[in-house]
């Protein structure tokens, strides 16, 4: 798979990374959400949380060129 190549799967988890960025800022909101930061990294499976890494580097490298 091309590292270009977006799909609208790949769209949707970058929403969703957006998503999780925000809540992290307003901590807040992200306790109310979520009771724990624990519960949530036990939540996202390893090779989920390896897909949105991923993900994030192949937006950075999509975005600066």
């Amino acid at each position: 798979m091309p590292t270009c190549y977006i799909t609208r799967k790949t769209l949707h988890l970058r929403k969703l990374l957006r998503k999780r960025y925000h809540y992290a800022k307003s901590a807040y909101t992200y306790l109310k959400r979520y009771k724990s930061y624990k519960y949530v990294q036990e939540q996202i499976s390893p090779i989920y949380r390896l897909k949105l890494f991923m993900l994030n580097e192949r937006f950075w490298t999509v975005k600066s060129r």
